[in-house]
């Protein structure tokens, strides 16, 4: 019999993850960290790219929303996948 797989943990861990953020996140900066944890979860990387097309900004939003999130730890860099790409710091799953 197959294991059923738990589709909630990943909202709960983003969750989670903001509320560990704290204050230092508006309610709309919360809301695009969730629209593209939706797409990309823990482990896939993005870039600033990815942040464009899937919340709307232009180039220099996306790139200063980057930098506060590496700033407060909301994200990593990540290498191997080319300059300028990101994960969710998986360190905040708990």
């Amino acid at each position: 019999m197959a294991e059923k797989v738990d589709i909630g943990e990943e909202k709960v861990d983003i969750d989670t993850m903001l509320l560990h953020c704290g204050s230092r996140l508006s309610t709309k900066t919360k809301s695009y960290a969730r629209q593209l944890f939706d797409r990309f979860g823990w482990d896939a990387p993005f870039g600033r790219s990815d942040v464009m097309e899937t919340i709307g900004l232009k180039k220099s939003g996306a790139s200063k929303l980057l930098s506060k999130w590496v700033q407060i730890g909301l994200i990593q860099p990540v290498s191997g996948f080319g300059k300028g790409k990101y994960t969710f710091n998986a360190l905040l799953k708990d």
